[in-house]
């Protein structure tokens, strides 16, 4: 399992799903370019987003996913200086994976037995052989 840090489910009241559950609009918009054009530079990413933002928006997110864990850089020279190449560290199932293994972690280191006979019951063999039927 990949270890991806500072994540949270901050969305309250909104409902996102996937990345955008864990992240912000414009780090999970960030990513979803990263995923389907990888590898890029800070100004491939910009040229895609659906919003207007400054270069400097653009590297400073990808700059925080870097430090997040999710994406890896490689570093090249370039005209003024050197630029980055970015890439994801895993990918879209791989990171949801992740963030649901971390979830279910936590409850358990939170709530211990409680969270576990939930899950049993909620996800059981019977309930989903239950579930599979009703639908």
């Amino acid at each position: 399992m990949v270890s991806i840090r500072k994540l949270s489910f901050d969305k309250a009241g909104k409902k996102a799903s996937g990345a955008a559950a864990v992240l912000s609009g414009i780090e999970a918009e960030i990513m979803d370019i990263v995923w389907d054009n990888s590898p890029v530079h800070c100004c491939d990413v910009r040229s895609v987003l659906k919003r207007k933002v400054a270069p400097t928006t653009v590297a400073v997110m990808l700059d925080r996913l870097y430090d997040r864990g999710l994406v890896i850089r490689k570093a090249e020279v370039a005209r003024g200086g050197v630029r980055y190449l970015y890439s994801p560290k895993v990918t879209r199932d791989g990171f949801c994976r992740t963030v649901v293994e971390q979830t279910v972690d936590n409850l358990i280191s939170a709530f211990g037995p409680s969270a576990v006979n939930f899950f049993n019951e909620k996800f059981g063999s019977t309930s989903i052989a239950q579930s599979k039927r009703e639908k």
